[in-house]
């Protein structure tokens, strides 16, 4: 796991401006290569061969620089029976599986990744992101000068960025920046399955998708029974923890929660490595999070080295920091705590398992139930009722739920698929907004290819929460601690197998996730197999109106750069409320704004 850059066409830069701003992606050891108007840059978190595996990877004709982690680059060596491989790295695996396959091997990779090869030959660079876009990779091209690098952060080191508006005006309305763009123009990020080559000599760009995940939900379904879908989920999973445990020099734990994922990985590691330690993270200050109970159950199931890690919020001195790593304004709170977790586990260990992506490959939100037996059309003739209700005080009460699917029901398109994930909307949706527009007939294109409502959402969610939200919040919350962490159900092998399972083994009777919940109850984990999904819900309101509130009231003046967008009289009536009594939606867009603002504050940009 690492930090790269590169630059073409720039003067020649001190390599350490770029260790430095990479440092927490990689403070084992750095490397630099300089090759005519190329340079390369590396940082490098030791997981794999720490002794041998330094990077950039140089030979005559080619360079590489790489992060992530390929687990199993040691069976890919099979199929590259002429190469004398020197090191046990999986970069030098990647580096000749480059030269002798090239980018269509990339398909035979269980693994997350983001690299640059150059070859001098062809005089080019090709960039490539993993299938889901687990590692990141940002890239910008002006004035016959390229760069590339692995946090959007970098871009700023050196000159200002000009504004997207049309990507803050997507924040505002959706909570994110979708497809390729970023909050800056002519800078823009990987997509997923997407490499990018660049001509040396021109600086023409091609594109190319070596792997689109919408594809995999047009094959055919599996006709298997429910007994033989678990016991071959079973050994799927056994697989993934197995490669991602042995691949690794350093002692593997479990992000333990209370939840059934992480139970389910626990279960699985556990036959890897008898002496396996889990961690469980409460936080001192806030009640919600504590989920000792049932994560020391799982633990006493499988007799793991258990550790509870105390982590105590200092949101006053701590969010600017924590929310710079981003390089964009993020609105989802649990940025939060995601960063204090993996600050206390790195203190015990460097690589660390988690369950992350389960419910998106088998249905495990709420609504998934909803959207299996299409109850948001069915309720359309019902939903004028929103226009008369009050907004719901209490998340978690049965009117907050009804209220939410009267709210969904009554709307169309982009609206519904954005209000069933947030359920505030800050801004309006404008179609004139390129990005807007671009999710809007991504939208349309999702109802005309006849795909069911339950697989239209999920791959919505596929191409937006989990790529633009889910997993960066994991990649920068982990690597701005240098920890590694690795998600066994984000497989190759098993996104092929959930996306091929009939929609009964994802829900049944309402009941989410549904597959898994059988599997855990076939191997004892009884205690969990009828939880509903909880998430991290931090107490929002609670920190506006006391840490926070002054930063709020500094940051959302009457020249604040969200009042380009927002209303100044909304603005103050929003801060007002932090005196009195402020709702959870008020809450959440004022967090929003606040998010928007540090962002803007801190980056080198020009509003152009």
């Amino acid at each position: 796991m690492c930090g790269f850059a590169g630059l073409v066409n720039y003067k020649k830069i001190d390599k350490n401006v770029f260790y430095k701003a990479l440092s927490h992606r990689g403070p084992d050891s750095n490397g630099s290569y300089l090759y005519k108007n190329v340079q390369l840059f590396h940082t490098r978190l030791a997981i794999q061969d720490s002794k041998k595996g330094k990077q950039p990877f140089v030979s005559d004709r080619y360079a590489l620089v790489f992060n992530g982690e390929i687990y199993n680059h040691l069976s890919l060596r099979r199929i590259l029976k002429q190469t004398k491989f020197q090191t046990n790295s999986d970069t030098e695996t990647l580096f000749y599986l480059l030269i002798e396959k090239g980018i269509n091997a990339l398909n035979l990779i269980d693994g997350m990744f983001a690299f640059a090869f150059l070859d001098k030959n062809k005089k080019k660079i090709t960039l490539a992101r993993d299938h889901l876009g687990k590692k990141p990779l940002y890239y910008k091209l002006d004035q016959k000068k390229f760069m590339f690098g692995s946090e959007l952060n970098l871009f700023s080191l050196f000159e200002r960025q000009e504004i997207n508006q049309d990507s803050i005006e997507a924040y505002l309305s959706c909570g994110f920046i979708f497809d390729s763009f970023t909050p800056f123009q002519k800078v823009y990020e990987l997509r997923q399955g997407e490499c990018v080559s660049i001509d040396l000599e021109s600086l023409s760009l091609k594109k190319k998708i070596f792997f689109n995940l919408e594809d995999l939900y047009f094959k055919d379904k599996l006709t298997s029974s429910l007994d033989d879908n678990i016991g071959d989920l079973s050994d799927l999973l056994q697989e993934s923890v197995k490669r991602r445990i042995e691949s690794s020099d350093h002692e593997v734990g479990i992000f333990l929660s209370g939840g059934i994922d992480s139970s389910l990985i626990t279960h699985y590691a556990k036959n890897v490595n008898k002496n396996l330690r889990t961690f469980t993270v409460s936080f001192n200050r806030e009640k919600g999070y504590d989920e000792r109970r049932l994560a020391q159950q799982t633990s006493s199931i499988y007799e793991t080295h258990h550790t509870n890690l105390e982590a105590e919020f200092n949101l006053k001195d701590d969010l600017e920091h924590i929310l710079s790593f981003y390089g964009e304004p993020f609105m989802d709170s649990s940025a939060i705590p995601s960063f204090y977790i993996a600050k206390e586990a790195r203190k015990h260990i460097k690589v660390a398992l988690n369950g992350d992506g389960a419910d998106e490959l088998f249905g495990g939100y709420r609504r998934n139930a909803l959207e299996r037996y299409s109850f948001f059309r069915k309720l359309f003739f019902t939903s004028g009722l929103i226009n008369i209700a009050p907004y719901p005080k209490n998340k978690f009460g049965i009117y907050n739920y009804i209220y939410r699917l009267l709210d969904v029901s009554s709307k169309q398109g982009i609206e519904r698929e954005l209000s069933l994930r947030n359920d505030i909307q800050i801004f309006p949706i404008n179609k004139n907004n390129e990005i807007l527009e671009l999710l809007d007939n991504f939208v349309h294109e999702l109802e005309q290819k006849g795909q069911n409502d339950l697989n239209k959402s999920l791959i919505f969610d596929h191409k937006t929460l989990q790529f633009q939200d889910f997993l960066k919040k994991l990649d920068i919350s982990s690597m701005s601690n240098s920890l590694e962490v690795r998600s066994p159900f984000l497989s190759n092998d098993i996104l092929d197998f959930a996306i091929s399972l009939p929609d009964s083994m994802k829900i049944k009777n309402f009941k989410t996730k549904y597959l898994l919940r059988k599997l855990a109850s076939t191997i004892g984990l009884n205690h969990l197999s009828d939880k509903p999904k909880r998430g991290f819900e931090v107490p929002l309101t609670t920190w506006l109106k006391s840490d926070l509130k002054d930063l709020v009231y500094d940051s959302l003046g009457e020249n604040c750069y969200s009042s380009n967008f927002i209303d100044r009289k909304v603005i103050r009536d929003l801060k007002s409320q932090l005196n009195g009594s402020l709702d959870l939606k008020s809450s959440k867009i004022i967090w929003a704004l606040l998010c928007l603002e540090i962002w803007h504050k801190n980056h080198s940009y020009t509003d152009k």
